[in-house]
């Protein structure tokens, strides 16, 4: 069935606001952990374990970690190609950091 004029427009309305919500939702949580108790965080992650939202959050946590590790071996590539004197633009190549990075790299 197709859809009517207007419809695709009111569900990504709807799913704008929805992210808008969510954002803004997110945005109180960063501000009142800074002042909530450790004992009202700790009831507040029992509640969390208990939903999806924390099976996201432990998965997001895993790719971020897993982006960092990939990160800091691209680096330590880089230091040890530098210092067996490869070019800086083969170092950027084979690590795939930017050259400016791989610059700084070598400058230090």
């Amino acid at each position: 069935m197709a859809a009517t004029p207007g419809e695709g427009e009111q569900a990504k309305g709807g799913e704008r606001q929805d992210v808008a919500r969510a954002s803004d939702h997110g945005a109180l949580v960063a501000i009142t952990d800074k002042f909530l108790p450790e004992e009202y965080k700790k009831k507040l992650l029992e509640v969390l374990r208990m939903t999806q939202i924390e099976q996201w959050l432990r998965e997001e946590g895993h790719k971020e970690g897993r982006r960092e590790g990939e990160n800091e071996k691209a680096y330590e590539v880089a230091r040890t190609a530098l210092l067996k004197g490869a070019d800086v633009e083969f170092v950027a190549e084979i690590t795939g950091l930017p050259l400016g990075i791989i610059q700084k790299v070598k400058n230090h």
